[in-house]
């Protein structure tokens, strides 16, 4: 009604405003001053009821679990022939380093437990409880049971606590051979009972306790220990038994169990592995000449003997285990039981003994190429006649060596395709400027770059970080390798791209995984998240160790000395031509054989300018012009890779050593015809030779 909405309208009528004070409004806000933000911390609450451990102690169980299935898959593909003993041995000993962190973190979070042995036993009474069983009367425990322990490690718990009493650091625990039993590789295992299980388990560790106490005695173990030694050392020390320690020594059991009848053949393999490195470095050690002392001094020897010989020779030729037991009982007890017992079981330390190895004689055999320069260029000089076709036979270890440091590194850039670009680049990988070859300088003296010559690198990230862990003691490396994995597969969701599909179900992903997991694949298979998780790192470190272990395979010792006999032999057969082109003394010493390639090319760079100036590169003039040092020299090595001897040269190279240690080479007499025909024009200092009816010209 009208009355009504005037009374509302004068609701506020009684109201009194009151007018703001003279100073209020003299006052103004300081603008100058400013707040400060309250700094708020929030932690979470340390969970610390008993359901809230269990919970914890369960999830952490079931991610080890997890791990140690994608182990045994990993191992079983490596008995299949699919995967190498390297790559499954390190990605297995990288395990065992997340299962220790898994239990760090979760101590850590629960400091009030006493240690494995109370969360073991709290989850045996739950699942008893749980399933109406009496755990002190229950024998032997029922099927669910069995499986609680299976998964919490509880029979390798007993296991190993069991060895305590026998485990002092001054007693070796010396066992007879059959005191616990008679292990039989040929029963199925499949058909055993849990106990009779448990039993092969006992007297498979048991036998091989007194190996494992001499190396934990020691206060650093060899640089190829693994986790399984690593645990033992902790147990003789400490007196305690860890988590970690546990599921090295189940792993250890299955991948034994695994192998079965072959379970020396890793043994096998890393001693023929020992044998070639070994000969390798001595058929070096024999072509080389007294005047590469400077480039390569006997304190280098030394290092090589320490490093990589002594090892074979310790580990691989004698038992030094074996050989320290008996010096410590002294006749007491019989502690022969067989030669090289530990490795013959233990195929995790035989994979990082190869690793050890193998890195070893890489870094070496890259050093002692770059010290001595052959390797390099005699690359170049491959590349110069092959593109000049002649060469064409395929030489596969100087194209797998260039394919591996890449050809931007071994050429200063991409491949030189004509005989001025030979001598440029060559000059370039000797450690000459780029600035000496500009077109518009006008003083032509040689400028040295600053960062001197072009070497090989030593290639394999993730090898380079787990030679640093394991061998140079560098502490753990879980975090670079987590690092080095993220920016190599992880694809970033605000990168432009699409988001990687979801990947398989962890049971179809193990399946499908081969050693040449690619990056592309693994990119698409690895989620984006705020960590991967264990078997996703392990998953792609596999991947990355299957595609290294190659790399870490090539024998630079074994190029270097066919590189070295190369040369050798052009050196010989143009001994004449490089006297006349360079004077007699156009090399001091021996250990100057390397520049020839230098000599070769600058003859070739100059040969080509002449033929331009006379016209004979242009095409009214129907005619190819080379180099005869470079015709010669691809000739030379067209002979000697076709020659059945030259390939497998590592075990024949005494058929090319002569008596006073030098290399020879004679070219057959259907090649030295084909060098000596022709006409030949004197040019001065440069021939050039027109050979049959393809009228090439050659200097």
């Amino acid at each position: 009604m009208e009355s009504n909405v005037q009374e509302i309208g004068n609701l506020f009528s009684h109201l009194h405003v009151e007018e703001p004070s003279h100073e209020f409004q003299e006052s103004r806000p300081d603008s100058s001053a400013t707040v400060q933000p309250t700094q708020v911390m929030y932690q979470a609450e340390h969970p610390a009821t008993k359901s809230e451990m269990l919970f914890a102690a369960f999830s952490m169980f079931n991610d080890i679990g997890r791990i140690h299935t994608f182990l045994t898959n990993i191992w079983d593909q490596y008995h299949q022939g699919s995967l190498d003993l390297i790559t499954v041995s390190f990605t297995s000993n990288t395990a065992i380093d997340f299962v220790r962190r898994l239990e760090k973190d979760f101590f850590g979070q629960f400091t009030s437990i006493d240690g494995p042995e109370e969360v073991i036993n709290t989850m045996i009474q739950l699942k008893c409880h749980v399933s109406g069983n009496d755990m002190i009367h229950m024998k032997p425990p029922n099927e669910d049971v069995q499986e609680v322990i299976h998964l919490i490690y509880g029979d390798m718990f007993l296991l190993l606590t069991s060895f305590m009493d026998v485990f002092s650091p001054n007693a070796p625990p010396v066992y007879c051979p059959g005191h616990f039993g008679k292990y039989d590789p040929n029963v199925d295992r499949k058909k055993l009972t849990s106990e009779a299980r448990f039993e092969e388990d006992k007297i498979i560790l048991a036998e091989l306790l007194c190996d494992f106490w001499f190396l934990a005695r020691s206060k650093d173990g060899p640089a190829w220990e693994d986790g399984l030694t690593q645990g033992f050392r902790v147990m003789l020390n400490s007196r305690k038994v860890h988590i970690w320690t546990m599921f090295a020594a189940k792993l250890f059991l299955d991948v034994h169990h695994l192998l079965r009848l072959a379970e020396g053949v890793p043994f096998k393999q890393i001693q023929g592995l020992g044998k070639h490195l070994k000969e390798s470095w001595l058929l070096t050690l024999r072509m080389r000449d007294s005047s590469q002392d400077t480039l390569w001094p006997d304190g280098n020897d030394r290092a090589v003997q320490s490093n990589l010989l002594d090892a074979i020779e310790q580990w691989l030729e004698g038992d030094i285990i074996q050989k320290g037991i008996e010096q410590l009982v002294r006749g007491k007890v019989s502690a022969s039981q067989g030669r090289f017992r530990l490795l013959q079981q233990h195929a995790l330390l035989c994979g990082l003994l190869a690793f050890y190895l193998q890195a070893t004689a890489q870094r070496t055999g890259v050093l002692y190429a770059n010290a001595l320069g052959v390797v390099l260029y005699t690359g170049h000089l491959y590349n110069a006649v092959c593109h000049e076709r002649d060469c064409e036979t395929a030489w596969a270890d100087m194209d797998l060596m260039i394919n591996i440091q890449t050809e931007e590194r071994v050429f200063v850039g991409g491949k030189p395709n004509n005989a001025q670009d030979y001598f440029k680049r060559f000059c370039l990988c000797m450690g000459y400027s780029a600035e000496t070859f500009a077109a518009n300088r006008r003083q032509h003296v040689p400028l040295a770059a600053s960062r001197g010559p072009r070497s090989l690198q030593i290639k394999g990230d993730m090898s380079h970080i787990l030679y640093e862990n394991s061998c140079e003691g560098s502490g753990s490396c879980l975090d670079k390798i987590e690092e080095l994995i993220n920016n190599k597969f992880v694809v970033d969701k605000d990168d432009g791209n699409e988001d990687p599909p979801e990947p398989d179900t962890e049971t179809i992903a193990i399946r499908k995984r081969t050693k040449g997991e690619t990056k592309a694949s693994l990119r698409h298979k690895l989620r984006k998240q705020a960590a991967l998780s264990p078997v996703e790192l392990l998953l792609a470190m596999q991947a990355m160790m299957s595609q290294e272990v190659p790399v870490l395979a090539f024998d630079y010792f074994h190029l270097h000395r066919a590189c070295w006999m190369m040369l050798d032999m052009i050196q010989q057969a143009l001994h004449q031509r490089f006297s006349k082109y360079f004077e007699a003394g156009y090399l001091e010493t021996k250990s100057q054989l390397p520049f020839i390639v230098g000599y070769i090319f600058m003859v070739a760079s100059g040969s080509q300018k002449t033929a331009e100036r006379l016209g004979l590169k242009k095409p009214r003039a129907g005619m190819e012009v080379s180099s005869e040092l470079l015709t010669v020299a691809g000739q030379l090595i067209q002979t000697l890779l076709t020659d059945q001897n030259f390939g497998p040269y590592s075990r024949q190279a005494t058929a090319y050593i002569a008596r006073d240690g030098r290399l020879f080479f004679s070219p057959s007499e259907k090649d030295r015809g084909s060098l000596e025909d022709g006409i030949t024009i004197d040019f001065g200092d440069f021939e050039l030779i027109y050979a049959g009816d393809t009228q090439t010209a050659t200097n």
